[in-house]
């Protein structure tokens, strides 16, 4: 929680994120957040010990990932109605990136811990179907994610509309692009890292 706080707080004061919309160039605040999030998924599976401290907190995890996940609503508001960037605003601006860090990391531990305590000894349809999918996903989502939010941003539907409408969207056309422009085809497999 302490690194994500910190890269908010120095990055992401230097580069913006989602500054009108535009996190394709000049954006190593939002690059260096996700590298950390990327190197802390390795350590949790080099060293199993991690997994098990998560494992054992569910409810501390859910606990802080919904009430973080509250303030951050409130924030994102914020950012929107009244910009959050500028010298008069650093206030305001760490305590945004404290909450963003610790939303960040109690999400994180909150989806393993959960998956692992019900998800790890079950074969469902869908998980098998995720198994294969799940790199593809990740790697489609974020283009499909930006270029729908470039359209549906200047809609001005408010946070938490724009939000909802932003994540079913992805996920349809994320689930359309796999089915029908990678599933079929060894060659698009391939490229996505699939055997």
């Amino acid at each position: 929680m302490v690194i994500f706080s910190g890269i908010m707080a120095t990055f992401g004061s230097q580069w913006p994120l989602f500054v009108n919309g535009q996190t394709l160039t000049n954006d190593w605040g939002y690059f260096t957040y996700n590298l950390f999030a990327f190197i802390i998924g390795y350590l949790l599976f080099l060293d199993q010990r991690l997994g098990k401290t998560i494992n054992s907190k569910l409810r501390w995890w859910m606990s802080l990932f919904l009430g973080s996940s509250v303030i951050r609503l409130v924030l994102l508001g914020q950012y929107q109605l009244e910009g959050f960037y500028g010298g008069s605003q650093l206030g305001r601006h760490l305590v945004c990136s404290i909450v963003t860090g610790v939303h960040t990391w109690s999400a994180i531990a909150f989806f393993l811990a959960l998956a692992h305590r019900y998800l790890e000894n079950t074969n469902t349809d869908f998980l098998i179907y995720m198994k294969k999918a799940s790199l593809p996903f990740y790697i489609l989502h974020y283009p499909i994610t930006i270029i729908l939010g470039t359209y549906i941003k200047p809609l001005g539907l408010g946070v938490l509309p724009e939000f909802l409408l932003l994540s079913v969207l992805t996920i349809i056309i994320t689930t359309l692009a796999y089915e029908f422009l990678v599933k079929p085809w060894p060659v698009a497999q391939s490229l996505l890292g699939l055997k």
